[in-house]
């Protein structure tokens, strides 16, 4: 059975009428109106434990499009129940994806070294062909989702084996992003950003769930085989 991680998740969205102002105005009463927290936010903003809806510039058409984040969740029912209900307002709302759109998923890394979390994104990136297969061409090497180039592959493979490594935030725009792999332990956790914008909840809450499954197995395997880079192939379930 997976171990399911706490986690949080950004849907990137628009309302193809609606000025962005206004959809945050309505997402946050509805939200509340569930019995959840939720704040307008701005870029910046960091308050995880509420839903935060932010306007997003990087996705079209701007000045309608925005950005909802979910808090620090726990990965039980309770919460797949609460990401559900949001999802179900904005789909009966009006609120749709399109190609700039992406889905962002923070998973839980306050048991994992640093080691560990890069040995996650080195073995993702060997996984890639596999992982693109489910993902649209515009997700398989995106502005903001990019796959690893030579030099930061180095980086972390060398971090696989030991090396110490930090991440800035400049380095945050490929699909797993390990800026807050060196955080305190109440902020550190694995950000993938691949997937494409998506207000199904099949998708949502099924990506996630492989995400877990994926981070799990990895660390299993890493610390089986002691400082050598967690490489076993990854079977993409339907």
């Amino acid at each position: 059975m997976t171990a399911f991680r706490s986690f949080g998740i950004e849907l990137e969205c628009f309302h193809p009428t609606q000025d962005h102002n206004v959809s945050v105005d309505k997402i946050v009463r509805a939200i509340r109106s569930f019995g959840y927290k939720a704040k307008g936010s701005n870029y910046t903003g960091r308050d995880y434990d509420h839903w935060q809806i932010k306007p997003d510039g990087s996705v079209q058409p701007y000045g309608k499009s925005l950005e909802v984040v979910a808090p620090t969740l726990p990965g039980t029912e309770e919460s797949f129940e609460q990401v559900r209900k949001v999802v179900a307002y904005l789909t009966a709302n009006g609120y749709d994806v399109n190609r700039s759109c992406g889905y962002h998923v923070h998973i839980n890394g306050a048991d994992l070294t640093p080691a560990e979390q890069a040995a996650v994104a080195y073995r993702y990136h060997l996984c890639r062909n596999d992982i693109n297969a489910v993902l649209p061409p515009s997700r398989h090497n995106g502005n903001y989702c990019e796959a690893l180039g030579t030099h930061a592959f180095d980086k972390v493979k060398e971090a696989v084996n030991g090396t110490s490594h930090r991440w800035g935030h400049g380095e945050r725009r490929v699909a797993v992003n390990l800026e807050h792999a060196t955080a305190d332990l109440s902020s550190r956790r694995i950000e993938f950003r691949q997937h494409s914008g998506t207000l199904n909840i099949g998708k949502i809450l099924g990506w996630y769930r492989l995400l877990c499954e994926f981070v799990n197995e990895t660390v299993r395997l890493y610390r089986a085989a002691g400082t050598a880079p967690a490489t076993a192939a990854f079977a993409v379930s339907p």
